[in-house]
């Protein structure tokens, strides 16, 4: 198709269009399989999310932790037929981020989900920060590794509705949690590698991206936990202490 060159450069982005209706001059226009469900980027670009054609970005909820007599709520969840139980905590520092108003609603469970997924993994892989010095940098790790869960599932609404297309997580924090994550050569902290190359930089001018931070309070708690076997131990040492003091008492 002829392009006339005095056009201004939105009148390209509604004349110039590929075989599937989608602007040949579309900003950063990805090709292929944009997401990790499969969806192709051509499909993305003609079926735009609610939040994009409507602009409806909110500021995201938080979670309730207490109830109204202020007990902390529980959330449980089930690691190799064992059932645990533990506070519930804010993973994602929400605070001023905007996200689609249909996502907000559900923000609560999406976090939930992400604390469930990080406890998992913990608990999986605890055996490789045995030492001081591995604990330390499982700690650093855990922190950036719920950064890139919580940049992934509550992407940047207002750079979306900008750009017409998603915001995923940055490529430079993404770096970040390889880095960190990185004992020596042979020891990798986390279940499968990140492709950090497919994730748009904070730099790129064409791609907006997204960070969000994990709370303050969640990366202390996880500095602060003791390791299953310390727990196992401390449960050992309970009984024996309790058993010298039924003996004594007879």
């Amino acid at each position: 198709m002829d392009v006339d060159l005095k056009v201004s450069g939105r009148r390209l982005l509604q004349v110039v269009l590929d075989a599937n209706g989608i602007p040949l001059w579309y900003p950063g226009r990805p090709t292929g399989i944009c997401t990790s469900r499969g969806h192709l980027c051509s499909d993305i670009v003609k079926g735009k999310p609610y939040h994009v054609l409507n602009s409806a970005c909110e500021t995201s909820r938080s979670k309730t932790l207490r109830d109204r007599f202020g007990r902390p709520l529980t959330i449980r969840y089930t690691y190799q037929k064992k059932t645990y139980v533990a506070n519930r905590e804010q993973v994602c520092d929400l605070k001023s981020h905007f996200v689609s108003n249909n996502r907000t609603q559900i923000a609560e469970n999406i976090d939930d989900m992400i604390w469930k997924n990080l406890s998992i993994w913990s608990k999986e892989f605890e055996y490789m920060w045995s030492t001081p010095q591995q604990k330390e940098q499982y700690i650093r790790c855990h922190e950036y590794f719920a950064r890139f869960h919580c940049s992934s599932m509550f992407p940047n609404c207002t750079a979306e509705v900008m750009d017409q297309k998603p915001a995923l997580p940055c490529k430079e924090m993404c770096e970040q949690v390889m880095a960190e994550c990185t004992w020596q050569e042979n020891d990798f902290f986390l279940p499968y590698e990140l492709q950090c190359s497919q994730y748009p930089s904070k730099d790129d001018h064409y791609k907006k991206c997204t960070e969000v931070n994990a709370t303050g309070a969640y990366v202390d708690r996880i500095a602060a936990a003791p390791s299953s076997k310390s727990i196992a131990t401390m449960a050992v040492l309970s009984l024996a202490f309790a058993a010298l003091h039924s003996a004594w008492d007879q």
